[in-house]
């Protein structure tokens, strides 16, 4: 009855705070690829999965 699951809030994109945490920024998903050893551009990563920008941050949908 008192525990603090009672006191949920929502966090969205449109929480700038939070937004970096919906997805892979460019940075995150250059290091991803770059760990694996995948020598794609980026361009066409930008075209596979269409990133999103959210403030200031490019994100990527996983």
């Amino acid at each position: 009855m008192l525990s603090g699951l009672n006191n949920l809030e929502t966090y969205t994109l449109l929480d700038e705070e939070y937004s970096a945490h919906f997805g892979f920024s460019e940075d995150e998903v250059l290091s991803l690829f770059k760990g694996k050893g995948i020598s794609t551009s980026m361009e066409e990563i930008k075209s596979w999965y269409n990133g999103y920008k959210v403030g200031n941050v490019v994100m990527y949908n996983p």
